[in-house]
Order: C-alpha cells, then sequence, then structure tokens
C-alpha cells in the first residue's frame, strides 16, 4: 500500500490486487463480520453505505457473501437494480 495512498484506518486494509486478478479493484477491504442478537416481533434494519467519488478512473464497490444473511420468512422473488432498470431472477 505504500505509495498508493495514506492509510487512516490500516486495520480494515485486506490486500491489493495484482493485474490479472479477476476482480478489478485496486485494493480491498478486508473481510468484516457482524452480527447481533434479535428479539422475535421487533423492526430491524440493516443500513450499509459507501462512498464513491463519481469520477470515470476508479470505483467502488461492496461484495456480500451469497446466503449470508438468512430468515424463515418468505421474502418474494430476487430482485436487481443494475443501471436504474430493475430485473427479477427465478
Amino acid at each position: 500500500m505504500s505509495g498508493i495512498c495514506e492509510a487512516q484506518n490500516i486495520g480494515f486494509y485486506g490486500r491489493s490486487n495484482n493485474d490479472d486478478s479477476a476482480i478489478s479493484m485496486a485494493g480491498m477491504t478486508r473481510s468484516m463480520v457482524a452480527a447481533s442478537e434479535v428479539t422475535p416481533g421487533e423492526v430491524y434494519s440493516i443500513k450499509l453505505v459507501i462512498a464513491d467519488n463519481l469520477d470515470s478512473a476508479l470505483d467502488s464497490a461492496v461484495f456480500l457473501e451469497g446466503s449470508s444473511f438468512s430468515t424463515d420468512v418468505g421474502l418474494g422473488e430476487d430482485r436487481t437494480v443494475q443501471n436504474g432498470q430493475p430485473s427479477v431472477h427465478r
């Protein structure tokens, strides 16, 4: 990371990718785990925030592990919104 940018939260820095990496991100935050006890019948929310400088040279992304959230409640069809266009995955 030396020479790329000044470290603000070095404990969260995971690694830099090689040019031949399948993920075209210059650096990645280490994997993080969050857990909490919940009370049945209570309403909870998760807020995930990411910042991007809106430039064309650098991108930001969030990757969530598949099946890392679970519930016994039916949530309907899986949906994705990409470039402002919603789609349903069956």
